[in-house]
Parts: C-alpha cells; structure tokens; sequence
C-alpha cells in the first residue's frame, strides 16, 4: 500500500525558511580558485589569498588583482628561486562594503567587510579581529582558519594573505602571522 505524505502548514513554514537559507547561505559561499600549481597541496607552501573589501560586483577583479600579486611576489626574489616549491591560492569572499574600515574617520561595525578589517591613522597596518577594535576571534582570524580548514583540510604548510581593497584602489599587503595586516 502507497503511503501518502501531505505536510502541516508548519512543517512546510520550516521547508520555506529552511531553503530560505540555503539560498541565502549559497550567495555568500567563499570561492576557492587555483592560480598556481606546482605540486601537491600537501608538499607545497600553499600561499592562499584571501579578498577582503571586495563587494560581489568586484570579486573578478580581486581574482585579476590575486594573480598580479603572486606573479609579483614569485618573481621577486628569494621567492622566485624557490617558486617551484609555492602553489597559489584565490578565496573570493564577498564583503558588504567596499574598502576596510578607517577608524579615524569612521566607527568599527562588525560585519562591514567579510573579515572586519580596520586601520587607523598611521595608515600602516590593518587589522583583523581579534584586535583593539573586536577581540572576537571568529569575526577575523577564525574566519580564515575555518576556510582554509574547509578548502586545504589536509595541509598545514598554508601561507594566508589577506588582498585587501581600499574604497578608491587596490592595495596588496602581507597578513602576519599576530593577525596584523601590512599594506604596501
């Protein structure tokens, strides 16, 4: 005997919000790009660089400004002599604003760009929680740490590089290893 499945008005409610979700969810999703490639992940300095500030409608111009980056830095030396030892990573993440936060002229609000990134007015460093402005680990440094767990989940030779996106130009800087961020 055919069982018949008819859902409560509840049960459907949760069906709706659930795929509500998913497709709010699906628009935010990181993307994971290979720019380089010399070898296996797991036996390669895996230099990853992350967007930040770029809003949706400038994400294929981060994965321009990503590429020129690593052409940059492994023809630089001492990385060009060891090149064939990096492979290179783009994740696209899209920030609701464009540009990271300066604090001189404008107030920290969590969820201004993807990692929260701020500067002040030595225009020298840029930050990423936790810092002075959020101590929250997962609204910066945990971010990165989550999707380099979910796009390289078997390495641990990764090298994150935040590309972050001033409102008016595109800055490429270094994230050190504290979390701070050095424009160039």
């Amino acid at each position: 005997m055919k069982k018949s499945f008819y859902p409560t008005f509840s049960q459907l409610m949760v069906l709706v919000c659930y795929l509500n979700g998913m497709i709010a969810a699906k628009a935010a999703i990181p993307l994971f790009s290979t720019i380089v490639t010399n070898g296996p992940a797991t036996n390669r300095v895996n230099l990853v660089i992350f967007s930040e500030g770029y809003t949706n409608t400038q994400l294929g111009q981060f994965l321009i400004d990503a590429t020129n980056a690593a052409n940059f830095l492994l023809s630089t030396q001492p990385y060009a002599e060891y090149s064939n030892y990096f492979n290179v990573f783009a994740i696209a993440t899209n920030s609701a604003h464009s540009g990271s936060t300066h604090l001189i002229s404008a107030t920290y609000t969590n969820g201004y760009t993807y990692f929260n990134s701020t500067y002040d007015g030595s225009d020298l460093i840029i930050t990423i929680p936790p810092n002075p402005s959020d101590s929250t680990n997962s609204h910066g440094q945990g971010k990165i740490t989550s999707l380099l767990q979910l796009f390289l989940p078997s390495t641990n030779n990764d090298l994150p590089a935040l590309l972050g996106k001033r409102s008016n130009t595109g800055r490429v800087g270094q994230l050190r290893n504290d979390g701070n961020y050095l424009r160039q």
